[in-house]
């Protein structure tokens, strides 16, 4: 019998990656979608769950890779956010636990203050944005309630290949054609690639691991620090990377400065490399440049 996952939030960057890994691993695999129809994958909204999605998923593994992720979002509609981000997921949660499913919770390292970064898996979470008090209010619920269990904290996630939709590499189309970009020279994040972020989660449900994870590549910058480097790697002038200050920009709420995870646990225990951020970059770069170049 095949090893069974479901995807809740296929239709995502990282869910869909996630699908696209297990089935290549021979994994069987179901994703839902919420309000973007694809083929072969069951609806479903959080904000409306219904009891019958877990039935037939008794002993699978199921990855919580849907949430309304958006900062400004959670800040100015924190009701609708809270049905989505809490209320529904802790009721999937619920079922999943009826069902006996293992759940794989994708939080974020939103939960932590951001006053120093390095953060470990047991250090204090002190949430200082709507959407990291949610993300931790779940994370109490699992730690409550679930032996068994992955809770998986990612640095800020990045795609490698041209118009993949994440941010870094809109960066470089932009860089590309010496429009310049602004970048936050006063926060500091940890970054993980987004294949490396599947092939990790994969490598942990392999391995039978439980428990908190950090999942991020060994090395934190600034976003400034990061944009200046992506210069080097295209080969543009780095005073298109413009800094600025995160908390100047307008924003309705306030972001923390460094909240930067270790990674040393998921690396120690699975002797796994992820990749380095300069490979990061470098790819990248190749990527959008050949692009560029069609």
């Amino acid at each position: 019998m095949k090893k069974r996952l479901l995807v809740v939030g296929g239709t995502g960057l990282v869910g869909a990656s996630l699908c696209r890994s297990f089935e290549n691993a021979g994994w069987q695999v179901w994703g839902t979608f919420c309000s973007r129809p694809r083929p072969g994958l069951i609806h479903l909204d959080l904000a409306g769950l219904k009891p019958s999605l877990m039935e037939g998923m008794d002993g699978a593994y199921a990855v919580v890779a849907s949430a309304i992720t958006n900062i400004e979002k959670c800040f100015l509609e924190p009701d609708q956010s809270r049905r989505v981000n809490v209320d529904g997921t802790i009721r999937l949660l619920r079922l999943m636990k009826d069902r006996g499913v293992f759940p794989v919770f994708l939080s974020t390292d939103y939960v932590f203050e951001g006053t120093r970064g390095n953060y470990r898996e047991e250090d204090e979470r002190n949430p200082t944005t709507t959407y990291g008090r949610q993300k931790k209010e779940v994370e109490d619920f699992i730690l409550k309630n679930f032996e068994g269990f992955l809770l998986l904290r990612l640095g800020k996630v990045v795609g490698v290949r041209a118009n993949d939709g994440t941010f870094l590499t809109e960066w470089a189309n932009k860089l590309i054609q010496s429009k310049p970009i602004q970048a936050a020279e006063d926060q500091v994040c940890g970054w993980i690639a987004l294949d490396d972020v599947a092939e990790a989660i994969r490598l942990l449900i392999e391995t039978e691991k439980t428990g908190v994870y950090h999942l991020t590549q060994a090395e934190s910058c600034s976003r400034w620090e990061l944009a200046r480097r992506l210069c080097r790697h295209l080969k543009v002038g780095p005073e298109l990377a413009v800094p600025c200050r995160i908390n100047e920009l307008g924003l309705r709420e306030r972001r923390p400065l460094n909240t930067s995870l270790n990674g040393e646990k998921f690396a120690g225990q699975t002797h796994c490399q992820l990749m380095s951020l300069d490979r990061i970059l470098k790819k990248i770069a190749t990527a959008c440049g050949e692009k560029q170049g069609d």
